[in-house]
């Protein structure tokens, strides 16, 4: 988790095993499950066997993430924190994150 300047936190999923737990635990400490200061949450994957992964291709349960952002009426800007590449990957990136993180 980084805070920038304006007290603004960026919550990363990598940081820590349970992604979800970071979420809602940040969440409650800046005021409750409907803060509003948290606005931008960075994605990526772990895997204990795979090292860092593609999203969805590691141990972070989305379906829990998924759950966290509902609970706590997240709404602001989601980046994946992945290597890039040409537009093939960057649409394998973008379906990966509707995927998971929209759960679509």
């Amino acid at each position: 988790m980084v805070m920038n300047a304006t007290r603004r936190r960026f919550l990363g999923t990598g940081t820590l095993a349970t992604a979800a737990g970071l979420f809602r635990a940040s969440a409650d400490h800046e005021g409750g499950p409907k803060n509003k200061r948290i606005v931008k949450l960075d994605v990526k994957d772990w895997g204990v066997k795979t090292g860092w992964a593609k999203i969805g291709a590691g141990d972070v349960d989305w379906a829990d993430v998924r759950k966290a952002l509902a609970e706590t009426g997240f709404t602001g800007w989601v980046t994946a924190e992945v290597g890039g590449g040409n537009r093939a990957r960057c649409a394998e990136i973008l379906a990966n994150m509707q995927t998971h993180i929209l759960g679509a």
